[in-house]
């Protein structure tokens, strides 16, 4: 006997959310007449529409999205295929049940980001020993999910340096404590992915500026 229970996924709430509407929509068109019932059954000609526009969207954008991980299977943890559909590397020995600590290939753990970053000229050692885990969080979000990729990022002498001269202009920042950990997390991989450019430089910026910061800083 299978005594497994239904597990509610996110694929499972859209098409419930979609049929319930459509139920209650329909009932509602034969209870209603004139401009009302017009209008309704226009909503019910597009509603279906929308939702499919969005549904292909997404699945397009972000797959990962509408699977829980009890849905990649044994096989496969969730960072692993996060990482896979965002077109990074997978790192060696996924499909393993039982993941393999070794090398620059296995994932990362917060432990990894406080040493990693505590080697970065500039950072600041209070607030890493206070955001390393928030850090970790961000990272994983933007698809840094092994240790290679965090190593890449942390020695990239280029982009830290612009991180560092941009905080250190527009926070006010001391040179040797101008860097936090979250924003090499956030910013260092904004432009590990884009580039360091005009363009990438002023969204930065841009975003700098709209901090509390940043406007206690520069009253």
């Amino acid at each position: 006997m299978n005594d497994k229970k239904p597990v509610a996924t996110p694929l499972g709430v859209i098409c419930l959310f979609a049929s319930l509407t459509e139920v209650f929509l329909t009932v509602a068109v034969t209870q209603v007449t004139g401009c009302t019932q017009i209008a309704l059954v226009c909503f019910g000609i597009l509603f279906p529409i929308a939702i499919a526009t969005a549904f292909f969207v997404v699945l397009w954008l972000k797959p990962q999205v509408f699977y829980p991980p009890k849905e990649f299977g044994e096989m496969t943890d969730p960072l692993t295929y996060a990482a896979a559909m965002q077109g990074l590397p997978v790192p060696k020995g996924a499909g393993s049940s039982h993941w393999k600590n070794e090398g620059d290939d296995r994932l990362i753990t917060p432990d990894d980001v406080k040493d990693k970053m505590g080697g970065i000229n500039g950072m600041h050692k209070e607030k890493l020993q206070q955001a390393y885990e928030e850090a970790y969080l961000h990272l994983l979000i933007r698809g840094i999910v092994t240790l290679r990729q965090l190593t890449v990022l942390v020695q990239a002498e280029q982009i830290v340096g612009v991180l560092r001269k941009l905080y250190i202009d527009e926070l006010k920042r001391e040179p040797d404590s101008s860097l936090d950990p979250v924003a090499v997390a956030t910013w260092g991989v904004f432009f590990l992915q884009n580039g360091i450019n005009p363009h990438s430089l002023q969204i930065v910026q841009l975003q700098i500026r709209q901090s509390p910061e940043y406007k206690t800083k520069n009253v």
